[in-house]
């Protein structure tokens, strides 16, 4: 097959994909969906790649074929309790809120973990609920995780999990909550996985699911890191119908860039302490008194559309996960155990004056949201270490958590001083000028980034990065190179 005609091959099953599934495959991505492809039409019979693919464009996809499909186009990378700002706000604010309201209605609630993967979220939602709800047996509580995938789905239901979906977790989350059936794998108990049901849904379908899973009347929706695969409007128009789905004091989850697809005449947009949420309410002063009283419980943060974090990876920088949240803000540490002694390093009466003691430091500080202590500690380090690239890259990351963005750039500039081939350091900067406004310093810095990608394998982790790949750095540069020129 011809070079030209392999392309138009690959660019008409793109646009397919984009329209039927949502599946977003730019240029850039076409070997990952070259390979897909080969899997899901040898698994549909087709030996000959251009007759299958041919035959995909020709034929009406049937539900099971969509099935094939996303079993090996979609990617999923999940783990219990993930994105600890996040479970901190849902557990102090929006479930509490919540249930207050359906106490008094009828004790009813319906959770919908749009895009679940593999089931570590809603059942992570199931298990604060298990803890909010001593009377839990009075409700009548309906969570269901959704996904494309149907192996993902199996995976889900069948609720055994390794440690890899434990990482970031506390330790006994995991005691209490599961028991070990293999070695390194764990069941999760009965009573947590009844909670929770699993259905296959398409989210770009206008089409509502059979009647086992009905979209009305939710209560709280999360989607989290699943838009950024969708185009634009399919993403605008996925908003639209999770708006129709909620009551109308519902909340919507999003991974921190989708919330550009979020229109303000719809949601009030709360900003908390590292998170942010929408709740679908009234308009006028309903909507106004909302945003006050949720807004004055936690300080405000400031949020752009192109933020650090990736999706479905560890941040860039330094580890937000559940366990760094302080015991006394956490509603879900029970009296007998303090969870964050298992993963906290403790710290001294006198700081240490050692390079690394400090650079640790300034990292655990961070992870417990303790952002002055963090950088108190990174500049001390920074004294000793003028010429570590990676100390200017750890406090810049911590300087954009505060919000000082002009700071934040300066350090990133002070890393690439020491360093021009910090990957990281000019993926950074183009968030950060981003958010000041400056587009064309913004793109300049991702395309610096991406052309020192080509020194690296796919799999290979970049430096100063928590396992952050290649690949997975050049599909976010897509992606919000994608983003740029839809929008």
């Amino acid at each position: 097959m011809g070079e030209s005609m392999h392309e138009s091959l690959l660019t008409e099953a793109s646009t397919l994909l984009a329209a039927r599934m949502g599946l977003l495959f730019p240029p850039q991505r076409w070997r990952d969906l070259e390979r897909g492809l080969h899997g899901a039409l040898q698994e549909l019979g087709y030996t000959d790649f251009e007759a299958g693919v041919r035959w995909l464009l020709s034929t009406s996809l049937s539900p099971a074929h969509v099935n094939t499909l996303a079993g090996h186009l979609t990617v999923g990378e999940t783990y219990f309790l993930r994105d600890g700002h996040s479970v901190r706000v849902l557990e102090q604010h929006v479930l509490p809120e919540l249930i207050a309201a359906r106490r008094q209605s009828g004790r009813h609630l319906r959770i919908w973990s749009a895009g679940c993967c593999t089931g570590e979220e809603p059942y992570s939602i199931a298990m604060l609920l298990h803890k909010l709800l001593p009377d839990r047996r009075d409700w009548h509580i309906s969570i269901v995780g959704t996904d494309l995938n149907p192996r993902f789905l199996a995976k889900a239901a069948d609720g055994v999990y390794s440690e890899w979906s434990f990482r970031g977790t506390p330790a006994w989350v995991k005691e209490r909550y599961f028991s070990p059936v293999a070695p390194g794998r764990w069941a999760i108990l009965p009573e947590i996985r009844a909670m929770v049901t699993f259905a296959i849904h398409n989210l770009v379908d206008e089409v509502e699911p059979a009647t086992d899973f009905d979209t009305q009347a939710m209560d709280l929706i999360l989607c989290r890191n699943v838009l950024i695969y969708f185009g634009a409007e399919q993403a605008r128009q996925v908003v639209n119908r999770f708006h129709r789905a909620l009551r109308p004091d519902g909340w919507l989850a999003l991974g921190p860039s989708e919330t550009i697809h979020v229109a303000e005449a719809e949601f009030v947009t709360m900003h908390f302490d590292g998170a942010i949420l929408h709740q679908k309410t009234p308009a006028g002063a309903a909507r106004e008194r909302a945003f006050v009283r949720l807004c004055d419980s936690l300080p405000a943060i400031e949020c752009g559309a192109l933020p650090v974090d990736e999706p479905d990876e560890v941040p860039v920088g330094f580890d937000r996960d559940f366990d760094v949240m302080s015991p006394p803000e956490c509603l879900w540490q029970p009296a007998d155990e303090v969870p964050l002694q298992v993963v906290a390093a403790p710290v001294a009466a006198e700081p240490p004056s050692d390079l690394e003691s400090l650079r640790q430091l300034a990292t655990i500080e961070a992870n417990r949201g303790n952002l002055d202590a963090a950088l108190a500690c990174c500049e001390q380090a920074a004294i000793a270490g003028k010429l570590d690239p990676g100390l200017h890259y750890l406090g810049a990351t911590i300087l954009q958590e505060k919000g000082d963005l002009p700071r934040a750039a300066t350090a990133l500039q002070r890393a690439l001083y020491l360093d021009p081939d910090f990957v990281l350091a000019h993926f950074a900067l183009g968030n950060v000028e981003s958010k000041r406004g400056h587009v064309h310093a913004s793109r300049k810095c991702f395309e610096n980034a991406r052309a020192l990608l080509a020194a690296y394998g796919p799999e290979d982790v970049l430096p100063q990065s928590v396992e952050v790949t290649a690949r997975r750095l050049a599909a976010i540069l897509d992606d919000l190179a994608h983003k740029e020129v839809s929008s």
